[in-house]
């Protein structure tokens, strides 16, 4: 299936597509892929589709670097952008079994798994911690996320946030992608975005068929969910 960007920004506005992780920090990894490789080579194609329609866009990172959380929408926020847009592939521990896209916005948990999902991904926040395990103080600044969501009770940008989700997601679903649902989590990586801002889990890596279809060059990336 073709992949689209249906709510484009007007001219001259530009979308920032974050590749997840890189440099040190791998990701997940399964099957025989590494997250961080398939999110930089879905990131390059979301761009150059973009751009193909008329739409400026760029990458956080081009290569295999590593940018600490903050920095990503620090980014954003510096060139002015109109969407961010971080790219992930999904995982579960063993014995889960899942499959299709979710699309993610930070805002209070949608449920459980939406929560253990922002925890790992905000791991990183406990590298610098030198009292106590990387997950102990990951998990502390996660919930701290939670308090400050809690007593905003909504910013000002999830309703925005919301919208594109929900348009990307339908619009997946017009293509005949697998689209699993649209949910919300407190992502540090969104944190501080002036714009409307998404995460995208193209993916389960852990599903062997998703995999292969993710690492497949000959694939169009986004479309490795479709058919499942």
């Amino acid at each position: 299936p073709d992949v689209s960007f249906p709510t484009a920004p007007a001219s001259g506005k530009l979308v920032v597509v974050d590749p997840g992780h890189g440099g040190k920090d791998p990701g997940a990894v399964a099957n025989g892929v590494v997250e961080k490789n398939i999110n930089l080579q879905i990131s390059r194609f979301l761009v150059e589709e973009l751009k193909t329609r008329g739409i400026p866009a760029r990458m956080t990172r081009e290569d295999d670097r590593y940018l600490k959380l903050q920095e990503r929408t620090e980014l954003a926020n510096k060139w002015d952008a109109s969407v961010f847009i971080s790219i992930h592939a999904n995982a579960l521990p063993p014995g889960r079994h899942a499959t299709g896209m979710e699309i993610y916005l930070m805002a209070l948990p949608t449920d459980k798994d939406a929560m253990q999902l922002a925890l790992i991904e905000n791991k990183e926040l406990g590298n610098d911690n030198g009292n106590g395990s990387v997950t102990e103080a990951s998990d502390k600044k996660t919930r701290m996320l939670l308090n400050i969501l809690g007593n905003m009770q909504q910013n000002a940008k999830i309703d925005e946030s919301t919208n594109v989700a929900e348009v990307l997601f339908r619009n997946g679903q017009k293509r005949g992608l697998s689209m699993r649902r649209v949910a919300q989590a407190p992502f540090f990586v969104l944190r501080g975005a002036g714009m409307p801002a998404i995460l995208v889990e193209t993916g389960f890596i852990t599903e062997k068929r998703e995999a292969g279809l993710l690492a497949n060059p000959r694939m169009r990336p986004l479309s490795a969910s479709s058919a499942a």
